[in-house]
């Protein structure tokens, strides 16, 4: 929510002038440290502290993410590139509530965030992987294409 609106433009600007991979990794790390925070909250000040790490890390994840898939391509190619992210991101939303979903049933509610933060770790990973594979880690935007 709210905390998502304020972390996307401030992610962008930083994305645009430290690189992609450097902000959108510690956006995913507090994406993560949400859903465990979630996964141990006995109180709802927890709550409201995993929601508001959630909106940022979200925010900051997928502005720095959709810019590192637009700016890989060519000019007549940013728009495919842009739908094919966002269709990935709700195809993995949409999948995660049923695989979740069905964590929750056969383990506990409590094991839905553990599993998804440990998801959202795995996903950090390869992301640095690959940026550090095709040479992106800490390259700035404009040096791309």
């Amino acid at each position: 929510g709210a905390a998502a609106i304020v972390s996307r433009p401030v992610a962008g600007r930083a994305s645009d002038r430290i690189g992609r991979v450097p902000v959108v990794v510690p956006g995913l790390i507090a994406t993560c440290a949400a859903m465990w925070l979630l996964a141990v909250a006995g109180a709802p000040a927890m709550m409201l502290l995993a929601g508001a790490a959630a909106g940022l890390g979200m925010g900051a994840s997928h502005t720095g993410l959709l810019s590192y898939a637009v700016d890989r391509v060519p000019v007549d190619e940013k728009g495919r590139a842009t739908a094919v992210l966002q269709m990935a991101w709700d195809f993995g939303g949409l999948s995660g509530a049923i695989v979740l979903g069905m964590v929750a049933t056969l383990v506990s509610v409590s094991a839905v965030y553990w599993v998804a933060g440990v998801i959202v770790l795995a996903a950090t990973a390869g992301l640095l992987a690959g940026a550090q594979h095709n040479g992106t880690l800490a390259r700035n935007p404009a040096q791309v294409n």
